[in-house]
This record gives C-alpha cells, structure tokens and sequence, in this order.
C-alpha cells in the first residue's frame, strides 16, 4: 500500500522563521525530530508511544542558535477519510515544542526541552463515546503482538508533556525524555500513565563528530563508513492502581467499565549497532531483552534480535 508522509506546503518569512500546512509529524519532543532512518532504535521507544505522528494541521517555527520554538494544531486521521455524519466527533490536537541550547559548538553542547500536547478524544464511529488508546508492541515491526496497551472508550480529553534531554560531545552522545499523560474521562474519573528512555550512542569505527541540526533541534547520522554503537533502556506504566480499583467496583456492581485487562509496565534493556556506508544506506542490528506484566497476565520476558538494511533517497 503506497502512502504519503510529510506532505506539505511551507511559506518561509525568513530561513529560520516559517509556517507549514499539510500531513506531517505533530511536534512532542526529540524522538519527533527525527525520522526512522536517523533513530538508533528500529521501533519507537516504549516512552514514546505517547507521540501522535502525522496529522492534518497548521504549524509555524522559529529559531535562532540559542532557541528553537514549534507549535500548531491539527486535526485527527479521520478528518482525511470520514465526514462527521460517519466518524462521529472529530477531535483536533494543540501541539508546542520548546528547546534551550546554551551551549552547541562543534565538538560538545546539550539541549533541554519541554513539548506539550492537548489531545481532544475522537469518537471510534458514529453514535460512539470518544476514546483515546495506546498500544505498544514487542520493539518491533514484524510481529504485530501488542505488548501492552490501553483503550479509554469514555475518554474527554487529554494533557500530556515530555521533558527531553540531547547532549554531544564529539564521537559521543547521550539523549533521554520522560513523558507523562492525564486523561480526564466521563463522569469526573481520570487516567495517568508515564513513561522513559534513554540512550546513549558512540562511533567506534573512523570516528567523527556527532553533527547536531539547528533546524530541526536534533543530530544527524554519522558519516560514510562509521560504526555506531548503541546502548538504551526503556520504560512505560500504562498502570493506574486508583483507575484500576475503580473499573474493578464498577464491573462488580454491574456498571459501565473499560477492558484494562492488557494495561501494564514495559521495560527494555537494549543494544544495538549501525553501519552508515554513504548517505544512502545503513545496516541495522538491534537486541531488545523486554519485560511486560499487564494487570490480569503473569510477568513475561522476550528476547528480539532485529536487522534491517535501510535506503535513503
């Protein structure tokens, strides 16, 4: 199935100054600076399950070598597909994304940054209550397992944040968020979740400097011919204990209630390695040792060994 990413029309009042209107990412920290070709990890982090990915808005940016501000809003995937009279209510996202680098030279410097999103819950159809859901499988993209994951169905609305962290320091970088989401739902309840990662990277092979991207407030790849080596760890809680508790009563009393059942805590201890031949292609290795234990199953533990040739053009 072909489809379009990142399609977009840009007006630029300056080089570092511009407002953009189309389909493409929605601004939520570092991991949303990068595309796939640029992440050590093949999947996304379990924290970063909390990014929306590509929507249908209007968001302007500006920077200057100390600052770099994004912010915008946009419309929810049905909005492309479905009218109202079949989607049921269409929600929208309000999105900013923040970074401060005092200190960015071509050797060494770090950026702190703070991303938030508000997130109107969209029905699943008509006549349907709006829900927001998260679904995390197994670090990987060929087995479409669900780990762990949340479905709110009498969601309202939601606020959630990221702090981010990028330092580099020659052939050497170090780049960590924590997330953490609110969900407000029908009838006064709510649902909080968190999650984080960090990771650290370094070229053991024709070192080089780590090129950090004022524009985009990330680091590009390596150059030609450098080997990368990757180590990371992982989280995410999709547990509230009081929610929980809560939907437990209700199903006993015989009241409305949510399938909690497969909400849990994910960790991963990983390592990986990253061949970057020429601009064009890179060779991929990634090991991921994973723990899941949702609400209702027992603890469990799963090795995934991943490879992938990758073709930029």
């Amino acid at each position: 199935m072909f489809t379009l990413k990142d399609t977009y029309l840009q007006y630029s009042f300056q080089k570092n100054n511009f407002l953009r209107a189309g389909y493409y990412t929605v601004p939520f920290g570092l991991s949303s600076a990068y595309s796939s070709a640029k992440k050590e990890y093949m999947d996304e982090p379990e924290g970063n399950v909390y990014q929306v990915g590509r929507r249908l808005g209007v968001m302007h940016t500006i920077y200057n070598k100390p600052f770099w501000g994004q912010y915008g809003v946009f419309a929810d995937n049905s909005a492309l597909t479905k009218s109202t009279d079949k989607s049921g209510r269409q929600g929208y996202t309000l999105a900013a994304r923040g970074v401060w680098r005092p200190i960015m030279t071509q050797d060494y410097g770090f950026h702190v940054g703070f991303s938030w999103n508000r997130v109107q819950a969209e029905a699943t159809s008509k006549g349907k209550h709006a829900a927001i859901a998260y679904n995390k499988r197994y670090l990987t993209v060929v087995d479409k397992t669900v780990a762990t994951g949340l479905t709110l169905t009498d969601a309202r609305w939601e606020n959630k944040f990221t702090a981010e962290f990028q330092g580099i320091y020659r052939n050497f970088q170090l780049s960590s968020q924590y997330y953490w989401s609110h969900i407000a739902r029908e009838d006064g309840n709510s649902y909080d979740t968190d999650g984080f990662y960090v990771s650290a990277r370094g070229i053991i092979v024709n070192p080089g400097n780590y090129k950090y991207n004022f524009a985009g407030s990330g680091v590009d790849n390596p150059s030609n011919n450098n080997l990368e080596l990757m180590l990371g760890y992982g989280y995410l809680n999709l547990r509230d204990g009081d929610a929980y508790a809560k939907n437990q009563a209700a199903i006993a009393a015989g009241m409305p209630s949510v399938d909690l059942s497969k909400a849990g805590r994910m960790s991963d201890i990983s390592a990986g390695l990253s061949y970057f031949l020429n601009k064009h292609v890179t060779f991929r290795l990634n090991y991921h040792y994973v723990t899941v234990k949702n609400f209702d199953l027992e603890k469990k533990n799963v090795n995934v060994l991943q490879a992938r040739v990758q073709y930029m053009f």
